[in-house]
């Protein structure tokens, strides 16, 4: 397809926009996505991180309750105290009933479990209504053999764990409750009584609880080691099933993708199970395809634009050296030098050639769109990154701080239960030893949850302390803190840091009687240390980000720098944002939340900097984007310059080396696609088409002419030889030697068939050496012993090309010089071979008297000029450069009294029996 050069230039500068857009957009994009996806991967490696430990921290509580249960040595006195049957019936239904109320207190302690389960030799205690009947003695043996330690039994587990055939349970209670405990997951393990008969604790599982007691729950399924589904998620409902498939089966990989969502595995630690996390894939990807392509569109128009104006203001310059072309046929330059920057004198300074004039141009259409794009594709990657990444960190931010609310939950609620509890009332009534040791009962059966990570105080209504877990404690309440309490009637009571206190905050909450409801008996008081706080925001710490906490005074309350412990916080402003939310100071964005009904909050320092130079420092490492357009532009300029030039310069250097002998085929250069280009390649064609044929019309002519001096040159041959043969016969005959006279005329006559094929003027080299050899022999007949030839032919150069007659005359030559003295004998040797360069050569070398040195330099002198000498040797040197060239001919070396050497050199080529025209019009 043919087309103006304007539209030419237009397509080129679309095309290349379009593939340097294509490129560039790739590596930007792909650049991009990884440096989002890596920032998510943190952070979801975060969330997975706060869901691992948070999940792992809520089983590990529930099966600390079961260890605290089985080394309670006051429960363990209680059950076997039970278990002797010495207790009077009504002591024993107390006790028993006390019992299972500190079952359902430990349950309640733990929203995780959902029942808890004792079954000695005699009795049964449960939280909540039993599982079983009557299920004691060898009952209990027979389904409890196999638990010798603690264990988790997943659901649809029971029957393999305890190694029960369900089909052997007889008794419908017993195999109904067995049923409903196999549809549970629970741990289990032996209970160890002091009189030595072994009970079993099963704590049920809620696994459904995790809703309230994970931040991430919803988006998140619990696996135990077989396979089986623990929790899942409402975010893993739809497709979290063939996921979490998947995931085990090992065809989805930790972190691929499934139906929108990246799921994430990881062991927990605790009896084989695993957490699947699913995160939901952002739309950034999308969000920044549109960009890219609306941006490419914007490049692409642009482009077009400026080309049609500018195909319009310099198309005409561009072309201006075709319309020199006539004046290039007369000068002996190049089209190159005209065309790609050597100036000529005739050329005014200054002015630009079309290579210049091309790369202008491209700056201009092509690297100026491209850099516009890759302008505004950073302007928009930036502006996206740090939204996605401010939405992604204040969306683990919330997390945060509603699991920071849930710790502080779980105080309140312990701290609220202990407060109306008879045994801490009784206490604070009567701190006497007596009760001291319910007390402490109580106390150790809330340890394993609660009471090993905090300080528990508790204070007579004159802010005295009673009891302490802390040996350390010593103190009263502070004044403050100690005056709210006393004085007003909110249900939990929050106290700021102190100065030089170890504890990042306290909660506090008054005791009272119930049959004094309005004068408080006493207080207590949970101390939290600032590292427990601190272990639960640590995640969020990243990129120069960090998180801490504050009270409503702006007072830092915990911060990952332990200097700035106790120091006020002006930056985050705090009270004027107690519904929490986003505030920026300076250079930083500051998320912050409110912790519940406390006036404690959670503050997370957002330094968007680091992004921003993180991002700026993206720009900067493609600047290598910018030096390769560059070049390519340059490299476009250079081969659209070249493709323009190339037909031109053909054009110029056909003319400047046309031969009559070696005429150019035009037509093989091919078709351009600039219109203006190819009809100037096919007019200038035409023009070769007949100076071709004007050409061949002479070549013609002057074979013709070669031919016709050729055959004059071998008829010069036939007399001179024949008259020399015949009077050597005369010889014979005057000498009566007619048997001698006939052997030489039969000779003579077998020469003559082959000399008498003049319509071919070429013979292979064989036949050239037979007819020599004939010759040879009939001189031997003349010459009789004074004549002697050896013979040397190389079998390789018997089947190429040569010339009829043409050794013979350097025979006749060797023997008529050298047998010219009467008396005087000659040694003839013939060597005929074949060389590596590609040539026959034909040495004959005799031991005659030579050839004086001045005779022997006219000689050469003849040969090399071309005139007329000594027939014989002229013929020959004459005809092998007619025929083959110049390249070819007859060398004479000789030494007086030493012999002379002529070697005849010919081309060597296969002879195929064409005939001797066509021999000389391929030589």
């Amino acid at each position: 397809m043919k087309m103006p050069f304007r539209r030419f230039l237009l397509l080129v500068s679309i095309a290349s926009l379009t593939l340097l857009l294509l490129v560039a957009g790739s590596l930007l994009y792909a650049k991009t996505k990884r440096f989002i996806d890596g920032k998510i991967d943190d952070i979801a490696e975060m969330k997975l991180n706060q869901v691992t430990a948070d999940t792992k921290s809520q089983l590990e509580d529930v099966l600390q309750t079961l260890e605290g249960l089985r080394n309670n040595d006051g429960f363990r006195a209680a059950v076997d105290k039970l278990e002797s049957g010495q207790t009077p019936s009504y002591d024993a239904f107390v006790q028993s009933k006390n019992l299972d109320v500190a079952l359902f207190t430990m349950k309640k302690d733990n929203a995780l479990i959902e029942r808890i389960a004792l079954y000695t030799k005699r009795l049964q205690y449960s939280s909540d209504s039993l599982l079983f009947g009557y299920l004691t003695g060898e009952r209990q043996r027979s389904l409890f053999r196999a638990v010798d330690r603690i264990r988790f039994v997943p659901p649809g587990g029971t029957f393999a764990a305890l190694g029960i055939d369900r089909a052997a349970l007889d008794d419908a209670k017993i195999r109904s409750g067995m049923d409903e405990l196999n549809a549970s997951a629970y741990l289990i393990g032996p209970f160890p009584a002091q009189s030595g008969e072994e009970g079993v604790v099963i704590v049920q599982l809620a696994p459904d609880s995790l809703r309230q007691l994970v931040p991430y729950a919803e988006s998140m399924a619990l696996v135990e080691s077989g396979g089986g589904v623990l929790f899942r998620g409402a975010e893993l409902e739809a497709d979290g099933a063939e996921a979490i498939a998947r995931l085990t089966e090992r065809a989805l990989a930790d972190g691929g993708s499934f139906r929108g969502k990246r799921y994430y595995q990881r062991d927990i630690g605790f009896f084989g199970i695993q957490v699947v996390f699913a995160e939901e894939k952002s739309d950034f990807h999308r969000r920044q395809l549109r960009a890219v392509g609306g941006y490419a569109a914007a490049a692409l128009v642009g482009c077009a634009l400026l080309s049609l104006l500018l195909t319009r203001l310099i198309g005409r310059q561009i072309m201006l050296p075709l319309h020199k072309l006539i004046r290039w046929m007369g000068r002996e330059e190049h089209a190159h030098e005209l065309w790609l920057g050597k100036r000529e004198p005739w050329k005014r300074p200054g002015a630009m050639v079309m290579r210049d004039r091309l790369f202008l141009y491209f700056i201009v259409t092509v690297m100026l769109p491209a850099l516009l794009f890759i302008v505004l594709f950073y302007v928009q990657s930036n502006r996206v990154v740090s939204r996605e990444l401010q939405q992604t960190y204040y969306a683990a931010f919330e997390k945060v701080a509603h699991r920071i609310d849930l710790f502080v939950k779980m105080k309140q609620a312990v701290l609220a239960r202990l407060a109306y509890d008879s045994e801490v009332v009784d206490f604070v009534s009567e701190p006497n030893d007596t009760n001291r040791k319910a007390l402490d009962r109580l106390l150790s059966s809330h340890k394993p949850s609660f009471l090993s990570e905090d300080v528990l105080s508790i204070y007579d209504a004159g802010n005295r302390l009673l009891y302490s877990n802390w040996n350390k404690a010593s103190a009263p309440l502070p004044q403050a803190f100690y005056d709210e309490m006393s004085h007003s009637r909110k249900s939990i009571y929050y106290d700021p840091r102190s100065e030089n206190s170890p504890f990042a905050a306290s909660l506090g909450i008054a005791v009272f009687d119930l049959k004094l409801p309005n004068t408080p008996l006493g207080f207590i008081a949970v101390h939290v240390a600032e590292i427990y706080f601190a272990h639960l925001y640590a995640d969020l710490k990243a990129n120069g980000s960090f998180a801490y906490m504050v009270d409503d005074k702006g007072h830092i309350l915990s911060h990952p720098d332990p200097d700035k412990i106790g120091q006020t916080d002006t930056a985050a402003v705090v009270p004027e944002r107690s519904d929490g939310g986003v505030a920026r100071s300076g250079e930083a964005l500051y998320f912050v939340s409110k912790i519940g009904l406390s006036p404690y909050y959670l503050v997370y320092k957002y330094d968007d900097t680091v992004l921003r130079r993180q991002s700026a420092e993206l720009i900067y490492s493609d600047i290598y984007l910018l030096v390769i357009i560059f070049l390519l532009i340059v490299l476009l300029a250079y081969g659209m310059a070249q493709y323009l030039v190339k037909p031109l310069g053909s054009l110029q250097t056909r003319y400047l080396h046309l031969q009559l002998d070696n005429f150019p085929d035009f037509l093989t250069e091919g078709s351009y696609m600039i219109d203006e280009v190819d009809q100037l390649q096919k007019s200038f064609g035409r023009m070769l088409d007949r100076i071709k044929w004007l050409a061949d019309e002479k070549l013609a002519a002057d074979r013709r002419h070669m031919l016709l001096q050729i055959d004059a040159l071998q008829a010069q041959v036939d007399p001179h030889f024949l008259h020399n043969t015949f009077e050597h016969v005369m010889y014979l005959i005057d000498r009566s030697e007619p048997e001698r006279a006939g052997d030489m005329i039969g000779l003579l006559s077998r020469m003559f068939r082959y000399a008498m094929g003049k319509e071919h003027a070429m013979t292979r080299v064989a036949e050239e050496v037979r007819y020599a050899r004939t010759y040879v022999q009939l001189m031997g007949i003349r010459y009789r012993e004074r004549l002697r030839c050896d013979w040397q032919v190389d079998e390789t150069a018997q089947d190429g090309v040569a010339i009829k007659m043409i050794v013979q005359p350097l025979l006749e030559n060797a023997i008529r010089y050298s047998l010219a003295e009467p008396g005087r004998s000659v040694a003839i040797a013939v060597v005929v071979h074949r060389r590596d360069d590609g040539t026959v050569e034909v040495v004959v070398r005799d031991d005659g008297p030579g050839i004086p040195k001045p005779k022997l330099a006219e000689l050469r002198g003849l040969l090399r000029t071309g005139s007329r000498g000594s027939v014989g040797l002229y013929n020959v040197h004459s005809r092998v450069r007619l025929i083959f060239g110049e390249a070819y001919g007859v060398t004479i070396d000789s030494e007086p009294g030493a012999g002379t050497t002529v070697r005849l050199r010919l081309p060597f080529r296969r002879a195929n029996g064409e005939s001797a025209e066509n021999r000389i019009e391929e030589a």
